[in-house]
């Protein structure tokens, strides 16, 4: 996750963007260089699919935990006040 967020930064800042946040802006500490933004682009597009098919994957995962196995897993990871509140 850190990775894509330093390649996002890493895109916006080659691109000479500053990051506007609630409270203030980041502005670019460099100038607009279109040789390393799209590098930087397209490094931060393949974290981007890989954070989301990890993301899918542990879905699937948690889902055969919970339907296949049977094996607890899900209702293990609750707090027991998250339990307490299913079993009642």
């Amino acid at each position: 996750m850190a990775a894509t967020l330093f390649a996002g930064l890493a895109t916006a800042f080659t691109r000479g963007l500053s990051i506007d946040l609630v409270a203030f802006k980041i502005p670019s500490p460099m100038a607009a260089n279109r040789a390393l933004a799209r590098p930087a682009k397209e490094i931060h597009e393949l974290l981007s699919y890989a954070l989301m098919a990890l993301v899918g994957v542990h879905i699937l995962a948690a889902f055969w935990h919970e339907r296949v196995l049977r094996d607890g897993t899900l209702q293990r990871m609750l707090s027991p006040r998250s339990q307490a509140a299913i079993n009642n």
